[in-house]
């Protein structure tokens, strides 16, 4: 068994605040464990002189266990360790926290940016763009000329017999 020792001191004004105090250490340690109460006079001879007698004749009665001493040592030790490793963890994901936190900064003045970009372009038409608002007569002038043209190419038939009554209305929209 290891021994650890702490002091630890307990004072007031009020007798009843040290009390739940040292009941709350009876509560929570070993009974191996050893606090000292004082107060008057009475109370140190009646109970803090017994219990320092009984602790230092059990140390005198105790042995120093270096093996289970050196496997403590170690558990503690591996502690530490573990908990330095855990902080340093802490440390790495609080440093990529905040460079995604700069990344979502920076992306979002971005989208911002194209957002006034895309409702500027809404806005204002663009001056690279074909007017459209007269296109169904552009589009017939443009087509005009081909169309002449190719007609101009076609044989030349006599239509005569096609003006004629006695043609049914599909011979004459054929010719």
């Amino acid at each position: 068994m290891v021994l650890m020792l702490a002091i630890c001191f307990v004072t007031s004004t009020n007798n009843r605040a040290v009390n739940n105090v040292l009941e709350r250490l009876a509560a929570h340690f070993p009974a191996d464990s050893f606090y000292l109460a004082g107060g008057r006079k009475e109370l140190i001879e009646k109970q803090m002189i017994p219990k320092l007698q009984a602790a230092i004749d059990w140390l005198n009665s105790e042995t120093f266990n270096q093996a289970e001493w050196s496997q403590k040592s170690e558990l503690l030790i591996a502690g530490v360790k573990e908990l330095e490793q855990q902080l340093e963890l802490d440390r790495e994901l609080e440093h990529q926290k905040e460079q995604l936190l700069f990344a979502q900064k920076q992306l979002n003045q971005e989208r911002v940016s194209l957002d006034r970009e895309i409702e500027t372009a809404y806005e204002q038409p663009s001056t690279n763009l074909p007017d459209y608002s007269q296109y169904p007569i552009d589009a017939y002038e443009q087509i005009l000329p081909h169309l002449e043209k190719a007609v101009r190419l076609l044989n030349r038939q006599d239509y005569s017999q096609v003006k004629s009554k006695n043609s049914s209305w599909w011979q004459r929209v054929w010719y």
